[in-house]
């Protein structure tokens, strides 16, 4: 399903300029590890729609990161050659735009990444469920520009802005292009992951690789969130196992009917898998609830239910999971505990 190799090699001195539009955990994550790693005229920006205290970057390494990569074996490092902006127009001139926001703000970020991109530039969605992409071909300005879904299991908590736990190493895949100057720059992207530690690979079955995400998401997420629970926690709860594999399944049975194949033999291994791989992390969702915040049960879980619909095929566990998370929502808009 994927190769190892970048499909075209950045050459000798390559010269970057790229922004991470969304400064939750990812988002900052992502932006302080380019940071890190960064050549000296590689100029790396951080788009928030909030003011930050401290432009620096705090990365704090699960005691399994610490272990897993020489370049946190020290423990936390600081990041200070990452320009934190809410003016998307001062980051101008980018070859490329890493989207990390919630699914619910993907056209927005559409539009800051309208603002900041090169001619030639790519937008690069490493963001979780389905639509994405739609949402960001919506945005006029990006007619034409070189839009790639990616996927990513690196785990992260916002332990306070700018000062991010970095809880999982995780993988990473990232699209082949039909652009060669789209593809040296997110080959120059996936080198500069590899230089952290991380493991990367390139592959043309995007869909398979998107739903393969949503498999494990779809899994985990909305149950974690229900039962504020870590990763670590589901390895040691087997009802919850059970209803995780239930909903995965549901999700590989509807890729299949819709001719998908995920890119692994079995959801339940392989969430298994991913969950042990970070064991620290605390869901997206989960800590969405956690902030009060909107959840992106909508692109996960709800687009399942939706496309099952369309379909006519049934999926139980899905759609109890979906409204549950909705009820849960519900519940902190309108405030009261009972």
């Amino acid at each position: 399903m994927g190769q190892t190799l970048a499909p075209i090699a950045p050459p000798p001195g390559f010269k970057m300029k790229v922004a991470v539009i969304g400064a939750g955990s990812l988002g900052s994550l992502v932006a302080g590890l380019l940071g890190l790693v960064a050549g000296r005229e590689d100029e790396i920006f951080l788009v928030t729609n909030r003011p930050m205290p401290d432009t620096a970057l705090t990365l704090e390494p699960a005691e399994l990161v610490r272990q897993q990569l020489p370049v946190f074996s020290e423990g936390a490092v600081t990041v200070r050659n990452v320009r934190v902006v809410e003016n998307p127009a001062e980051a101008a001139g980018c070859q490329l735009a890493i989207v990390l926001v919630k699914s619910y703000r993907t056209r927005e970020a559409g539009e800051q990444a309208a603002a900041l991109l090169a001619e030639d530039g790519v937008v690069l969605s490493l963001q979780n469920g389905l639509g994405n992409l739609t949402a960001l071909a919506s945005v006029p300005k990006l007619a034409g520009q070189g839009l790639a879904q990616g996927v990513t299991t690196i785990g992260a908590l916002q332990v306070a802005a700018g000062h991010i736990r970095f809880n999982g190493a995780g993988h990473t895949s990232l699209p082949i292009l039909d652009s060669p100057a789209g593809n040296r720059t997110l080959a120059w992207f996936g080198e500069k992951l590899e230089q952290v530690g991380l493991s990367v690979s390139f592959s043309g079955e995007v869909e398979s690789l998107v739903w393969g995400k949503l498999a494990i998401n779809c899994a985990v997420n909305a149950l974690s969130a229900l039962l504020d629970f870590t990763y670590e926690a589901f390895l040691a709860n087997s009802p919850a196992l059970q209803v995780a594999s239930q909903a995965g399944q549901e999700v590989a049975e509807l890729a299949q009917l819709k001719g998908i194949a995920l890119p692994y033999p079995d959801v339940e291994s392989e969430f298994r898998r991913v969950v042990s791989l970070n064991r620290a992390t605390i869901s997206s969702m989960c800590q969405s609830i956690r902030k009060g915040r909107p959840t992106e049960i909508e692109a996960l879980n709800g687009a399942v239910v939706a496309e099952a619909e369309r379909l006519g095929y049934p999926v139980p566990v899905n759609r109890l999971l979906t409204q549950l998370i909705r009820a849960l929502e519900a519940k902190q808009q309108f405030g009261g505990s009972n």
